[in-house]
């Protein structure tokens, strides 16, 4: 929650230039969604699909930003409690491919 926003601030900061990505675990906010489109960083987004909390990810406007991933999985807010390691294998494999 709050490190995300901490982070979702960056993108519009002069400390962008040294963040090289950035992973959202249960943390995004709908109103940062322009920055993360022009921030060019590649950026995951791991969400629990009953989330009350963290609202979903819109994709409109994203359409060939491979650098975006957004990925919902079974679960609710605490999702990197209730699956981590299946959390970790996808930071893992997004940072490797970026």
């Amino acid at each position: 929650g709050t490190g995300g926003h901490g982070l979702l601030r960056l993108l519009n900061g002069n400390a962008l230039g040294h963040v090289s990505g950035m992973v959202l675990v249960s943390g995004y906010d709908e109103n940062y969604f322009d920055d993360v489109r022009r921030s060019g960083i590649p950026i995951l987004i791991l969400r629990g699909e009953q989330d009350n909390r963290t609202p979903a990810f819109r994709v409109e406007g994203l359409a060939g930003l491979d650098r975006v991933r957004n990925l919902e999985m079974p679960g609710d807010y605490f999702v990197f409690y209730e699956q981590e390691d299946v959390v970790l294998e996808e930071i893992d494999s997004f940072c490797g491919a970026h």
